[in-house]
């Protein structure tokens, strides 16, 4: 039935169990959901016409995620600062509680709370105090702040699936064979990277038909135009047919071309001489027909004919359509057409990066954030704990009609529309790995939970409590004091990832269970330099001459962490190492009765390639034989 049709969350995810998981390490990978019997029932609720949707985007990030422990819900209530004896000196954290307060409030009750710190770097303050203070930003001011969010290395602007989710509904990422090219030459990245500098901007484009179009709702305002406005038009008409000129000069140019080296393509280019020209001898014609009426007042005929020729150059821009751009900013095609609405929409739409970003998933990419999560990210040993995080991104089903008698046109959801994006339905959901204040403000962007992991929670959670100051309630105060200043209850430290804690010099303070990402790059660049964090060796990246590993069964009997360490170690490696989920996941598909898949988990396919070669392919071969793979 057609109310069946409009079901959302009957898509590939859970109408078949599956789920894709998206890292940095690799491309997304199907794994299995192991709970069916969950996804009947979200259809189910669905169908009873219930609004459950929070409830179902829940219930699906639990399936997605699969935490050893139930998930909480945090919020953003502060900052703190918290010592680190190695480096003798403070670091900036984020203070997340399990009960909301009001940042612009003073707090009633100063008794100390549990609380998570987690360090992170000035910068990322300076991005959520924007997201806090959730007033609306003119463009200049955003363009400041985008950088904060898209120039870092293997976080959220590198692990979006940009060249598998841009939508392509020309299909010009395909080959003459109708197949997908190489990713690394699609341009979906590229331009999101070019909206985030400020192209193709909502009501300011520059482009002949966008000049077109505004002079034409200006007109449309004033219900008559004036003699500035037909001055206006004839000038951007004379700029159109100068574009026309230059477009014949060009092809008069390959259709000479083809009359020498490629005669089989001269009737082609024949045909778009012709065409131009005639494009351009009517351009003309309404350029001489344009003229200020006589009398005081202009007629409704002129009035119609004057709109008209502002709408033929604005559809000429796109060639009527055909090179239509399919997403705000995309490489190839015509500036996309503003809308009436887009003109106000574009005078001050957005309150941090992160906004920008959802609209930018929204057009380009057709998806949605419907979940956060604050996850472990060391697999190192001594129960080191440092916090990352990642966002659910699912894909938007498209929303079409169909026309039958007697009912008109009635709406439904086409889950199987992939936009050009081949093997991409909608409904489809996949992790994205980021830093910590990217999954807060992207939580806060689209108003879905955030949450941790219990266990984590118990265990690194402290009391503390919030510093009361008056800047947090002042009208004059700016916008880095919209963060409440918090302090933990006892003096603590924090120690960097794989740093023994029972140094001489950490001693006197209590140890904090969380540790500073020691692969974390990107987000802690000043705590890590070379001089104190890494020891001198022989060997260079470019030439390493590590080899740790002498045989197969040296590598079989390291476990998760002796492995991390190794890698860490190697002069050649200086990326992030995987998740514990992500190689959680990799041992259950390896584990299973399936033979079809690789024995590799995420940490062997960083370290196999870095070993030494007899022990490469040992192992190799024997990976082959295990999926049966004679090549």
């Amino acid at each position: 039935s057609l109310y069946r049709m409009s079901i959302i969350f009957t898509s590939i995810v859970i109408s078949e169990g599956l789920i894709a998981v998206s890292s940095p390490i690799r491309p997304p990978t199907i794994i299995s959901l192991n709970a069916a019997s969950n996804s009947n029932d979200v259809i189910r609720d669905w169908e009873d016409g219930v609004d459950k949707r929070s409830e179902i985007n829940l219930r699906l990030v639990n399936a997605l995620v699969e935490p050893e422990t139930p998930l909480s819900q945090v919020f953003l209530v502060g900052k703190s600062e918290i010592s680190t004896p190695s480096r003798n000196e403070k670091i900036q954290c984020l203070a997340l509680s399990k009960t909301a307060t009001n940042y612009n409030n003073k707090f009633l009750d100063e008794s100390p709370v549990p609380c998570l710190m987690i360090p992170v770097s000035p910068r990322s303050i300076k991005l959520l105090s924007f997201v806090v203070q959730n007033k609306s930003l003119s463009k200049s001011v955003l363009l400041t702040l985008n950088p904060l969010l898209i120039n870092r290395d293997g976080a959220l602007f590198d692990n979006i699936p940009w060249s598998t989710w841009t939508v392509d509904p020309q299909l010009r990422n395909r080959d003459y064979s109708n197949k997908p090219i190489d990713p690394l030459f699609h341009l979906g990245k590229r331009d999101a990277f070019a909206r985030f500098g400020g192209k193709d901007w909502k009501g300011r484009s520059v482009s002949i038909g966008n000049l077109a179009l505004r002079l034409k709702y200006l007109i449309e305002q004033d219900e008559e135009p004036t003699a500035n406005d037909i001055v206006l038009a004839k000038r951007i008409l004379a700029i159109q047919i100068k574009e026309m000129q230059d477009e014949l000069a060009e092809i008069e140019y390959e259709l000479a071309v083809a009359r020498n080296n490629h005669p089989t393509d001269v009737a082609n280019w024949e045909q778009k001489k012709q065409e131009c020209l005639e494009g351009m001898q009517t351009m003309e014609e309404k350029l001489r027909k344009m003229m200020v009426p006589s009398a005081s007042s202009p007629s409704k005929k002129f009035i119609s004919m004057f709109e008209s020729i502002l709408n033929q150059i604005a559809n000429y821009t796109t060639r009527d359509g055909e090179n239509a751009a399919p997403y705000r900013g995309a490489m190839g095609y015509a500036p996309m057409l503003d809308k009436e609405d887009d003109i106000d929409a574009g005078v001050m739409p957005f309150v941090s990066p992160f906004g920008l970003m959802r609209e930018i998933l929204k057009d380009q990419c057709k998806a949605e954030v419907i979940g956060a999560i604050l996850e472990n990210t060391s697999i190192l040993k001594d129960n080191t704990l440092t916090l990352g995080g990642a966002i659910i991104l699912r894909r938007i089903p498209a929303e079409k009609k169909v026309t039958i008698s007697n009912l008109g046109d009635l709406p439904y959801t086409d889950e199987n529309e992939d936009y050009g994006n081949e093997g991409i339905k909608g409904g489809q959901i996949i992790i994205v790995e980021c830093d910590v204040d990217e999954a807060i403000g992207m939580a806060s962007t689209y108003g879905v939970p955030l949450q941790v992991e219990n266990e984590i929670w118990e265990t690194a959670s402290f009391p503390a409590k919030p510093i009361v100051d008056d800047r947090t309630n002042d009208v004059t105060s700016g916008v880095y004091d919209v963060l409440c200043q918090w302090e933990p209850e006892k003096e603590l430290s924090m120690l960097i990832e794989g740093e023994s804690s029972i140094s001489p010099r950490n001693t006197g303070n209590n140890m904090s269970t969380l540790r500073i990402p020691k692969s974390s790059s990107s987000l802690y660049d000043s705590m890590f330099e070379t001089s104190d964090m890494e020891t001198s060796s022989g060997s260079s990246s470019l030439f390493p001459t590590d080899n740790p590993i002498q045989s197969l069964e040296e590598y079989d009997g390291l476990d998760i962490s002796q492995k991390a360490q190794i890698l860490l170690s190697l002069s050649n490696f200086n990326g992030k190492l995987p998740r514990p989920r992500v190689i959680r996941n990799d041992k259950k598909r390896n584990s299973s009765t399936d033979k079809d898949g690789s024995t590799m988990d995420a940490l062997d396919e960083l370290l196999i390639p870095r070993i030494d070669e007899s022990v490469r392919s040992q192992f190799l071969i024997r990976d082959a034989e295990y999926r049966k793979d004679d090549k």
